[in-house]
């Protein structure tokens, strides 16, 4: 009785450390922005055209959110759809340290709920296909990395999966 107990006590440890790591995704942090946001155009059917640094400080998003993450990231890309007539759009921020991580993902949902606001008027009066967009638009944090996505439900889908794939460590 004296070695079954030392013994279970050890299986018990042993099993709680596998579980402990279950369901945790590892992330790599050494890709830029860019890499992960090519990694994206790969699966996604528009033709994008990204934001230059002085359309990101002139922008909404620069000028809203530009002094809470400039600090926090490292590289930024957004990226929009060539055709005037859809709002697809998407982000990546690549943030420098993980304690920054809620933050840089609270700013971006920041700008995607005011951007919700904003377009939503003019969706329904000029362009209502493209309300869905707005309804399901996306932000997503894989470890260092903060994502956001105004696509379609499948786009959204596709991009979120080559993410993930792409930053899988």
């Amino acid at each position: 009785m004296k070695k079954i107990l030392p013994c279970l006590l050890a299986l018990t440890l042993a099993l709680t450390l596998v579980l402990s790591g279950c369901g945790q995704d590892s992330y790599t942090t050494t890709l830029s922005a860019d890499k992960v946001a090519d990694k994206l155009l790969e699966v996604l059917s528009g033709r994008y055209h990204g934001a230059d640094a002085d359309y990101i400080s002139e922008s909404r998003f620069g000028a809203n959110y530009r002094d809470l993450t400039e600090k926090c990231y490292d590289h930024i890309i957004l990226l929009s759809d060539d055709e005037e007539t859809n709002i697809d759009q998407i982000g990546v921020f690549h943030v420098i340290n993980k304690s920054d991580v809620s933050g840089v993902a609270d700013a971006v949902t920041s700008f995607v709920e005011a951007e919700k606001l904003r377009l939503r008027d003019l969706l329904t009066s000029y362009n209502p296909g493209e309300l869905p967009k707005l309804d399901q638009a996306q932000v997503k944090v894989c470890g260092t990395y903060v994502f956001y996505s105004f696509l379609s439900e499948a786009e959204t889908s596709a991009a979120i999966t080559a993410l993930e794939q792409t930053l899988r460590a």
